[in-house]
């Protein structure tokens, strides 16, 4: 079931989110769809913030202070994959007690990260479909499919993917339908601003992560994107992070939303112009200001 959300003022019950007066309509895809038009969510609305998270799969005592801190009614979340860790969220008490139990006012959106799927079997169909799952039981948390797009009254795009690839695996069907999603999203011009969000970003991983490679359908794929988008954010690295950009691109990490690496300076591509690795945080997009700011849990006094 997809949702299309309309949102009018705004109530809160009990524990619950609720955004004003939520409708909930088909977009004319099933669940399991697989189609090169992929998903667009429609809102009548804009946000008064993005924030960008990403690996939040401790699902420790920092991220949860963290997300306290930023969950409230009129923000919308997207966690940019790593979920759970080592495995991912197996089971739907795990995904609520990591997600939908942290986050009860604010509109979250999800895409799956290596440790969710956690084998070298491109987009493994039982994690990806017991996740659908467990998001569809919750109003305020969108993930369907693999891409998709939320689309804020054509003020911003966000195009939310999937980058789970394996150069010794051959590219799959879904794999070349999201490139053809991805290839229509660029050249839209019914949306103001667009944002591309996604676990693994356009260069290798930062050092203090690990020696790794960037897949070459990977690397094919962020090329086709870089100078064409407003932002990428994306996580991974366990850094709140800033890369140079790339033309009109800003490159934002947001992998610290529960656990830290070391800032080196540079990732094997890319060059750091911001880097902070001593703070659990993430990116925040004010849609009112046009500004991008980087966000840390808060210190108690």
């Amino acid at each position: 079931m997809k949702k299309l959300f309309t949102a009018i003022g705004s109530i809160i019950t009990g524990a619950a989110i609720v955004w004003g007066t939520i409708v909930f309509k088909t977009t004319g895809h099933t669940l399991k769809a697989k189609v090169p038009e992929g998903i667009e969510y429609k809102f009548d609305f804009v946000p008064e913030k993005l924030v960008m998270l990403g690996d939040t799969g401790m699902c420790n005592k920092g991220f949860y202070d963290l997300a306290a801190q930023i969950d409230s009614v009129g923000t919308h979340v997207t966690i940019n994959g790593d979920l759970g860790y080592p495995t991912g969220l197996k089971s739907q008490i795990a995904f609520d007690g990591c997600l939908a139990s942290v986050f009860r006012f604010s509109l979250v959106s999800l895409n799956m990260g290596n440790h969710d799927f956690y084998e070298k079997k491109l987009f493994k169909k039982k994690m990806r479909e017991n996740y659908f799952k467990y998001a569809s039981k919750h109003q305020n948390i969108v993930f369907d499919n693999d891409f998709y797009v939320n689309n804020y009254n054509g003020e911003i795009c966000q195009l939310v993917i999937s980058t789970y690839v394996h150069e010794s695996i051959k590219a799959s069907k879904l794999e070349e339908d999201q490139q053809k999603f991805i290839d229509k999203f660029l050249v839209r011009t019914d949306c103001k601003i667009k944002i591309v969000n996604g676990h693994h970003g356009p260069y290798a991983s930062d050092e203090s992560h690990g020696k790794e490679k960037l897949p070459k359908r990977r690397k094919k794929m962020w090329r086709g994107i870089l100078k064409r988008v407003h932002a990428i954010s994306t996580g991974h690295s366990h850094l709140t992070a800033e890369e140079k950009a790339k033309g009109k691109t800003r490159v934002l990490i947001s992998g610290a939303s529960s656990k830290l690496n070391h800032c080196t300076g540079k990732s094997k591509e890319g060059k750091s112009i911001f880097c902070n690795d001593t703070e659990l945080g993430g990116w925040e997009y004010d849609t009112a200001l046009n500004e991008w700011n980087a966000i840390f849990l808060e210190k108690e006094i």
